[in-house]
């Protein structure tokens, strides 16, 4: 990586401000979170041939 690639880099970083909250901890199987979240839902495998 050349320097002026590592000081775009830096200032990106810099550029993104202070972190932001902590990420939840994970949910055991089953149970429901206390808040929205997102739900990634996958077709059944063979979905995509079909039709």
């Amino acid at each position: 990586m050349s320097e002026e690639d590592q000081r775009a880099l830096y200032h990106f970083v810099r550029a993104l401000g202070p972190a932001g909250e902590r990420a939840p901890e994970a949910l055991a199987p089953g149970q429901v979170p206390d808040r929205p979240r997102l739900a990634m839902v996958l077709p059944p495998p063979g979905a995509a041939n079909a039709g």
